[in-house]
């Protein structure tokens, strides 16, 4: 490798590697945590409020390692995040009705979440009525509790950190791709928003979504040293018309909308109302069981033009480092493709044996340095 590779938002060059293997080869006794803290602090790898980036540098060495780049100490203990939220016990809470006027329960205060109690409440309440369930938070958050004036609970709020790339947002925004990993912290998304069906009040949504568009900017300040430009949502046209969206905002700044019909692969593969099929395939010397959906007539505006594409999403295929270890799972795959009449499983079977070649070619080039060799003349 001669030239800088982006792992995790950083730009890599060969020497930066070359300290990694060197600061595991000098401490090979030192845990993976302690690994990344050290990184972080000798590249001054921080937050907009000093705190190390130490998450983002784990998720990182673990990228390296996966490309065999390098190899990284055995595991102190497994790894629990798995496991998070799995053996969650939710908590009693009153479920009589709650209907009215919106001014008969005024002044309604929205709270961040940070007491223990308000923390398991919340989250009880969204992991069983909320359509998506909750198990964890990932990266910067920040949880918000709406109550009524004599402190029954109304709403519950989770906004945090965007996704990476978004086809309908960028296109919106009209950013490139530096500027996109430049200013992408400063977008923050609306990933829970329940009210409990118990709750029965008329403008209640739009009020509380005006609250927190209202409340957030500082509260995030405060947390993570930085207001975010952008706050944005995704809404689920097969079960909510998205009314109280439309109207949380101030009406001389009017809410608008990435697209109506748009969607990215990604947001096919976390679709639960699209459904996975499943077939054997031949990969790694046996037949192994692959996850998959399928979408047709897509059309990709940035090369196909008119032409109906074929849209495959393979889901993250489990894999052991060694016979006893635990599973780690691939990343999914996204295949698009003009083949709309082959089968999809010898499609599929012809993805994964030309993948091997693209491997090969890979370690061909990064650890025999094939390809760098260049000879040119009539005499050889």
């Amino acid at each position: 490798m001669k030239e800088a590779i982006r792992v995790q938002g950083r730009n890599l060059f060969p020497a930066d590697i070359n300290y990694i293997k060197q600061e595991i080869a000098n401490h090979p006794d030192r845990h993976r945590t302690r690994l990344s803290q050290e990184l972080c602090a000798a590249w001054n790898w921080m937050d907009e409020v000093g705190r190390p980036k130490d998450m983002a540098c784990r998720t990182m060495l673990l990228k390296l390692e996966c490309r065999g780049l390098l190899a990284l100490s055995l595991r102190k203990r497994s790894s629990t995040n798995h496991l998070r939220g799995k053996f969650f016990q939710p908590i009693l809470h009153d479920t009589s009705a709650l209907s009215g006027a919106l001014r008969s329960i005024q002044p309604i205060s929205l709270v961040c979440v940070d007491r223990r109690d308000e923390v398991l409440l919340w989250q009880t309440l969204l992991t069983q009525y909320h359509y998506l369930g909750f198990t964890t938070r990932v990266g910067q958050s920040l949880s918000y509790m709406a109550y009524t004036c004599d402190g029954r609970p109304l709403a519950c709020l989770l906004f945090g950190a965007a996704a990476w790339k978004t086809a309908a947002r960028d296109e919106f925004i009209g950013w490139n791709t530096k500027a996109r990993e430049r200013n992408i912290s400063r977008v923050v998304n609306n990933m829970r928003f329940l009210i409990p069906l118990w709750v029965n009040v008329p403008h209640l949504a739009s009020h509380v979504l005006g609250m927190a568009l209202r409340q957030l900017p500082g509260d995030w300040l405060i947390k993570y040293g930085f207001e975010p430009v952008l706050i944005e949502t995704f809404v689920e046209k097969k079960c909510f018309k998205g009314t109280c969206h439309k109207a949380a905002n101030n009406p001389a700044h009017p809410k608008k909308r990435y697209a109506d019909e748009k969607f990215t692969p990604e947001s096919i593969r976390k679709d639960k109302f699209i459904p996975y099929r499943s077939g054997k395939f031949f990969i790694g010397g046996k037949y192994c069981k692959i996850r998959y959906k399928e979408i047709r007539n897509v059309l990709w505006q940035r090369g196909a033009g008119e032409k109906r594409l074929r849209l495959i999403v393979l889901a993250p295929i489990p894999y052991h480092l060694s016979p006893n270890s635990r599973a780690n799972y691939r990343d999914p795959v996204y295949l698009l493709t003009d083949a709309n009449d082959m089968n999809i499983h010898k499609l599929i079977q012809a993805y994964v044996d030309r993948w091997k070649i693209e491997v090969n070619h890979r370690d061909e080039k990064q650890h025999l340095g094939v390809g760098d060799p260049q000879v040119s003349g009539s005499k050889l």
